[in-house]
């Protein structure tokens, strides 16, 4: 996805999830915390 959004002339950055984790998990946790 990264590489298509950068062929169209967008700024993309890439970050990994702490801890080794996958971000969707890491934004579930945060998610059941609201």
């Amino acid at each position: 996805m990264a590489e298509r959004h950068s062929a169209l002339g967008w700024t993309v950055s890439m970050f990994p999830a702490p801890d080794g984790r996958d971000w969707n998990v890491i934004l579930n946790m945060i998610g059941s915390c609201a």
